[in-house]
């Protein structure tokens, strides 16, 4: 199950830019980001198809199955809701998995370019505004999910990275390496300074934050919500569910 972490920090640039979002990206552009170790730390483990098809093994009988009995309109509707071409029953279990080897193919070409770019020093990606108040860095036209992402909430920034790490509480905590730990560490430490911050808190869904649909949380209801004085891990390595640091 998804539980995303991200970080916050305090907005002391609020009072002398307000709303400009230009201004918001010259300030995140200034940050150097090492691309190459961002990109090492999303780099696909296994190659295009290896899930997918452990997966229809594992499923194909159930799948057959359940396929078999629908009828023929359902199995219309079927591919109707998924946009799928017409196709016969007994092939559509390996049009599946030859659609999701296509895909993580041509998710694997766009981390190979991006990756070449950076390595070679052919382009050097940039913050680009999202919506209101809302930023990116697809680093070389990744997805929304795939980059990092910046929000100002009131009084506040908060900051995240790629999906493959941050969407999961248990990765970010003990799959990753303590360097790459430390590589974002770094890097939202600086983003935050720019900001002109003076902590860093780490944290993450399940905490128990009121700051999704509560349009009014600001730094003060960051503090007495999150109490961190007391409930901040040692490091950030050991974190639970905040991890404080002054900046």
């Amino acid at each position: 199950m998804a539980v995303w972490i991200y970080a916050y920090g305090a907005n002391g640039l609020l009072s002398e830019n307000n709303n400009d979002n230009q201004k918001y990206i010259d300030v995140l552009n200034t940050v150097p980001l090492d691309e190459v170790t961002f990109l090492d730390s999303i780099r696909p483990r296994t190659p295009p198809g290896e899930h997918t098809r452990k997966h229809y093994e594992e499923h194909r009988e159930q799948l057959d199955r359940w396929l078999e009995s629908l009828t023929a309109a359902d199995y219309n509707a079927y591919l109707d809701s998924i946009k799928y071409p017409r196709i016969e029953k007994a092939k559509l279990v390996d049009y599946f998995i030859a659609d999701a080897i296509r895909r993580e193919q041509e998710d694997l070409d766009r981390f190979n370019a991006a990756y070449a770019l950076s390595r070679d020093g052919r382009a050097k990606s940039t913050w680009e505004p999202e919506g209101e108040r809302h930023f990116i860095n697809r680093v070389h036209e990744f997805g929304n999910r795939d980059g990092l992402r910046l929000n100002l909430i009131n009084d506040l920034v908060r900051i995240t990275g790629s999906s493959d790490i941050f969407s999961h509480f248990g990765t970010f905590l003990h799959d990753i390496s303590p360097a790459t730990k430390e590589f974002y560490h770094d890097y939202f430490k600086r983003v935050l300074r720019a900001f002109k911050s003076d902590f860093i808190l780490y944290t993450h869904e399940w905490t128990g934050l009121d700051d999704e649909d509560n349009e009014a949380f600001d730094l003060a209801e960051l503090k007495e919500s999150s109490n961190w004085e007391v409930t901040s891990s040692d490091t950030i390595h050991t974190m639970k569910d905040f991890y404080y640091e002054g900046l």
